[in-house]
């Protein structure tokens, strides 16, 4: 990451249990389209009092929880490891390492939805995630949780696994990537969510263009997409 010859934009944070939605081009467009955005989940506030750290902070900050999977900006990444606020932060998520708080999923929704912080990228209003109002999707990940009620009744970390019931709805998701599959578990449903996605890609190679069914402007109008920091 601090290889200056290296001219990447975002680093994708992704699991081994999981499958990208997207094709190369729709990656690299919609994150074109995000505008400098930062896409991290925001869980909300209420329910993560356990986790925080018992830290006198010499700044406000109102602490968020989300999924440690995530696309960051490359200056968003630079704020993160230079700036003496975001290294405040981390120095006190640290020194409670050893209580398993999971200080990974407080972290980087906290710097980005915390406008007061600074850090490029962060949303300037407080939207919590969710698929009710389309533009405060996650598109992180499709994640089908647990409290929803698996159909087929499997689950793993309280996420129900994709086989083919979930897999149906595949081709109208708009997140990055799928998540959880298990080989054990209805491997069809990974090889249909691998065909679709190939099949987009032997479609751009041949037509030299996006899929005509991919809609990069849903990414353009998320509300963190369109009021954030710069």
């Amino acid at each position: 990451m601090r290889n200056d010859r290296v001219k990447w934009k975002y680093i994708l944070n992704v699991s081994g249990q999981e499958l990208s939605l997207r094709t190369n081009w729709e990656l690299v467009a919609a994150l074109k389209a995000i505008n400098g955005w930062n896409i991290v989940d925001n869980s909300g506030s209420k329910d993560n009092h356990s986790r925080r750290p018992k830290w006198n902070f010499s700044f406000p900050i109102h602490w968020i929880k989300g999924s440690f999977y995530m696309a960051l900006s490359r200056s968003f990444v630079n704020f993160h490891r230079t700036d003496s606020k975001a290294r405040e932060i981390l120095s006190a998520l640290k020194a409670e390492r050893h209580l398993m708080k999971h200080p990974d999923e407080l972290y980087f929704p906290t710097l980005v939805y915390n406008p007061s912080l600074g850090a490029p990228g962060a949303c300037k209003e407080y939207y919590l995630s969710g698929e009710s109002d389309p533009r405060a999707t996650y598109v992180g990940r499709y994640v089908n949780w647990l409290y929803r009620r698996c159909k087929h009744g499997k689950s793993r970390h309280g996420v129900c696994l994709i086989g083919l019931y979930l897999s149906q709805f595949i081709p109208t998701r708009m997140e990055f990537f799928a998540n959880k599959f298990r080989e054990e578990f209805q491997p069809i449903a990974y090889d249909c969510t691998e065909h679709y996605v190939m099949q987009k890609i032997l479609r751009e190679m041949r037509t030299k263009q996006l899929d005509p069914n991919f809609n990069v402007t849903f990414y353009s109008q998320l509300y963190c997409s369109q009021y954030h920091l710069n």
